[in-house]
């Protein structure tokens, strides 16, 4: 019989009646998988084509391993996800973002070299229509948590995760919608070995169907309440805090998309943004 072959690298991806973004941001994913890497896609049982679409790629050797079901949100599809894959390391996808897939390749050998349980990151962010980009950059916050060892935030975007430390770091909790805060915030409290990628490894898309847009009010709530769990009342952003307190009493909404917009001319402007952005000298940081 023969062996089989060793998996490095999981490339894990959740998705929802997204056909759309799909499209566009999985061929730059495939383009990207090396021989010893896989695709691992955990569909929620989407009715708009994509469990066809993944199942074609998945005939044509495209992508690894999917499943198409009725789950019980983001959380729960990444832990199945996590199940489902059998790489050594793990790196979440999202699948209407674009990524640094050299960067990532980069943080790959550094976290096997180093024996690292977690890579985190830079990156930046837009709102569609695309009009400017943000930068979230959380260097300061990872040398604060390297000399004090106190709960700290960076997108969940960036991860990049060692299978065989799962067992301190935990899965997803699946009682909360802004998964990747809680999840960061929990781990940076434990004892793990962090590393930081100084790039900017990815470029978060916020559209209409996204999480951030579509529950937004309940973000806010679950920020109030992880800062305060994780950080104490003692936090040094008390003020962002009682914005966002303020912005869940109020139950703010994100303003409605007043026209419809060209997704695919939207993200081949973008790509070109995020090109450039990601040319930055880097690094990478650890503890």
């Amino acid at each position: 019989m023969a062996e089989e072959k060793e998996i490095v690298l999981s490339y894990i991806m959740t998705t929802f009646n997204k056909l759309s973004f799909l499209k566009i941001t999985l061929p730059h994913l495939i383009a990207a998988c090396k021989a010893d890497e896989e695709i691992v896609i955990v569909d929620g049982g989407s009715t708009d084509g994509t469990k066809e679409y993944l199942q074609e790629l998945c005939t044509q050797k495209k992508i690894h391993r999917f499943i198409s079901e009725k789950d019980a949100g983001e959380a729960h599809g990444t832990n199945k996800a996590m199940f489902l894959s059998k790489g050594k390391l793990i790196k979440i996808i999202t699948d209407d973002d674009f990524f640094d897939y050299d960067a990532i390749a980069y943080c790959r050998e550094m976290m096997l070299k180093l024996n690292l349980d977690v890579i985190g990151g830079n990156g930046i962010g837009c709102t569609l229509p695309y009009k400017k980009i943000s930068n979230h950059p959380y260097d300061k916050d990872f040398l604060n948590w390297q000399k004090n060892k106190k709960p700290i935030f960076f997108s969940g975007l960036s991860l990049l995760i060692n299978r065989q430390s799962l067992p301190l770091l935990g899965l997803f909790h699946t009682g909360i919608r802004i998964v990747d805060f809680e999840y960061v915030l929990r781990i940076t409290s434990l004892p793990i070995k962090l590393g930081f990628y100084t790039g900017n490894i990815y470029c978060n898309v916020v559209n209409s169907q996204s999480n951030s847009a579509n529950f937004l009010k309940r973000f806010y709530e679950e920020q109030v309440k992880l800062d305060l769990f994780y950080k104490g009342k003692k936090t040094n952003n008390n003020q962002r805090l009682r914005y966002k307190l303020s912005a869940a009493i109020k139950g703010e909404k994100k303003p409605e998309q007043s026209e419809p917009i060209n997704i695919e001319e939207q993200y081949t402007l973008l790509l070109e943004v995020f090109k450039k952005a990601r040319l930055k000298t880097h690094t990478l940081l650890h503890a």
